[in-house]
């Protein structure tokens, strides 16, 4: 969404483009939604297991992930589409970095 304009001008084919913007907000909640989900899932599992040392770190997530979706939310035009990307990346970042500390 954050580059619909020249994906639609130079004739890429991305989901935004051949369904529209709408369409692909929903599709942006329903994944993230799931994704969600799928952390607290997680979360759970490590609780029962004991391995409360982990939680924090699914809590700043969690927390990122709130963040996202309100930015979204909120997002109208291309610097707000890039600020969610921008923190759409960090949670990526994290999320390689955490695979450290759940190996040792």
């Amino acid at each position: 969404m954050e580059d619909f304009k020249g994906d639609d001008r130079f004739g890429c084919r991305t989901f935004a483009v051949t369904f529209g913007l709408q369409k692909s907000r929903v599709l942006f909640y329903v994944v993230g939604s799931l994704s969600f989900v799928g952390l607290l899932f997680a979360q759970y599992y490590f609780y029962m297991l004991d391995l409360v040392y982990h939680l924090w770190f699914f809590v700043v997530i969690e927390l990122l992930f709130i963040v996202i979706f309100a930015v979204f939310y909120k997002a109208n035009d291309k610097k707000d589409y890039s600020r969610v990307s921008l923190l759409i990346k960090l949670s990526m970042l994290l999320g390689i970095i955490s695979m450290v500390f759940f190996w040792f």
